[in-house]
């Protein structure tokens, strides 16, 4: 099983590697241009500008509610309009205004205390009388919280969180975590979630390198939801170390 993992993983990169940027000389511009060397199936805007699409098919029965991009400094990216992910950094949020916890621990207690989220979207439900709303309970989820090189990484794993009402649920809830600012802003802007499955160029140092640690798994409702099946599971093996010896990257 473990064989026909990495082989799975390792035709995804080729594929990925395929179109990642590079540097081509151009006569008009009489310089050199970012460019890619091979014609995508497709591209997808992004905030930064167009990138380029990496079909899985074969590999992953992804649907219409995720894709694959590769982004300006060419790492694999995971886009889902549907799987609940947040990203905080760590640090002191006094001295970064980006900073939302000090360690995953810190995270998994945040978690915990989800039903005061929960009664705060009750009340705020009740007010503008969004009943149907009603039937959500961000503290009756499971999650699966991952360690990542500068914080962590938040997934909801038990129900699809469809970006959509200009994401209001996934706002509130990324902001009680403390989540990114700037990732919020760009989730709203993209309207989907994003997570980076390669390591950072520069940090990049072979095969003892990975993205995530899975640290810890926290809520009622432990299992994973069938329309979230398949992107979590190409998430965790793409992510994850496959040594124990491995550094986050």
């Amino acid at each position: 099983m473990e064989t026909l993992i990495v082989s799975r993983k390792n035709d995804l990169l080729k594929r990925a590697k395929l179109f990642h940027h590079t540097k081509i000389f151009s006569p008009e511009a009489n310089d050199y241009v970012v460019g890619v060397l091979h014609e995508p199936d497709g591209f997808k805007d992004y905030q930064s500008g167009k990138e380029p699409v990496v079909e899985a098919d074969e590999l992953y029965d992804l649907d219409h509610s995720s894709w694959l991009t590769v982004n300006h400094y060419n790492a694999l990216v995971l886009n889902t309009s549907n799987m609940l992910i947040a990203d905080i950094d760590f640090g002191d949020e006094r001295l970064d205004r980006h900073a939302g916890a000090k360690d995953w621990q810190q995270v998994c207690r945040n978690l915990e205390e989800l039903h005061l989220l929960d009664e705060e979207h009750m009340w705020h439900d009740f007010i503008f009388k969004d009943l149907t709303a009603e039937r959500f309970r961000f503290a009756e989820q499971s999650y699966r919280v991952y360690r990542t090189h500068s914080g962590c990484r938040v997934i909801c794993t038990s129900i699809a969180v469809p970006w959509q009402d200009k994401g209001r649920r996934a706002k509130r809830f990324m902001q009680f975590l403390r989540s990114d600012r700037a990732y919020i802003e760009l989730c709203g802007v993209q309207k989907c979630y994003r997570a980076r499955l390669t390591p950072k160029p520069w940090r990049d140092k072979g095969d003892g390198c990975c993205v995530c640690l899975h640290v810890s798994t926290e809520g009622k409702k432990l299992h994973v939801a069938p329309e979230l099946e398949e992107q979590l599971k190409l998430h965790d093996e793409l992510t994850l170390p496959e040594h124990e010896w491995a550094e986050l990257a």
